[in-house]
């Protein structure tokens, strides 16, 4: 049934995946901040410390922090926090760099954003430093496009038999798809999903799929997960 609703999804565009195929844990989100930054700062960009010799400007990234996305046991996504730290011979420099970096985030698509910002001098290095805090979400499939589905089974609910002498059930079948895509594609994704699946018979012997409900579950940044819920009947 799950891979019939896949299948169909698929079919409207959508990035569609089931939750229990889904791997992040061997994800690394850092790999891809040298592609995004370093045409910056002349490919200088370095984990957590500066060589000693480099030529400013220069960057560094730490991971502060993880963050599981995750609604009825299933896990839906990961949001990495990265402290960024650029390196500057002045002031000018350095604010004509962090504004780069806030361009180039805001022209990616919503799985990044920067969530604070901060700059010092360190006297010592003669270093004019800025510290950007930048979240990136992970999504729960292989392939990072938007938008996205997460399709997972809910919850089966079953009447009691008609008959005596023989069991005969109508059992209620309800599946979970979870919407990823940036807040401004929300209704049109909505509705592409509803359209695609409310009518669709998973087998003969079903009944055709309905609409149950929907919910918003989380956002970061401009990226939104939203829960549609659809049920139908089958027998046993």
């Amino acid at each position: 049934m799950i891979d019939n609703i896949i299948t169909t999804l698929s079919g409207q565009s959508i990035n569609a995946v089931k939750t229990s195929d889904a791997d992040i844990s061997t994800v690394d989100t850092a790999i891809g901040l040298k592609d995004i930054f370093g045409p910056l700062v002349g490919s200088k960009v370095y984990p957590l410390v500066l060589p000693a010799d480099v030529v400013l400007p220069a960057m560094i990234y730490q991971q502060v922090n993880r963050q599981h996305i995750e609604v009825d046991g299933e896990k839906l996504g990961r949001i990495d926090t990265y402290v960024l730290s650029v390196r500057a011979s002045t002031f000018k420099d350095l604010q004509g760099l962090c504004a780069q970096i806030v361009d180039t985030v805001a022209g990616l698509a919503g799985q990044y954003e920067i969530t604070d910002f901060a700059v010092d001098y360190e006297p010592d290095e003669k270093q004019y430093r800025g510290h950007l805090e930048l979240e990136v979400t992970t999504l729960a499939t292989v392939s990072q496009s938007i938008p996205a589905a997460l399709v997972y089974e809910f919850a089966s609910q079953a009447q009691e038999s008609q008959y005596d002498n023989v069991v005969r059930q109508a059992v209620t079948d309800v599946f979970s798809v979870v919407l990823v895509c940036d807040q401004d594609q929300l209704e049109t994704v909505r509705n592409q999903a509803s359209t695609a699946l409310v009518g669709l018979q998973p087998n003969p012997q079903s009944h055709p799929i309905q609409y149950l409900s929907g919910k918003r579950l989380a956002q970061t940044g401009q990226l939104v997960y939203w829960r549609e819920q659809f049920s139908f009947i089958r027998y046993i």
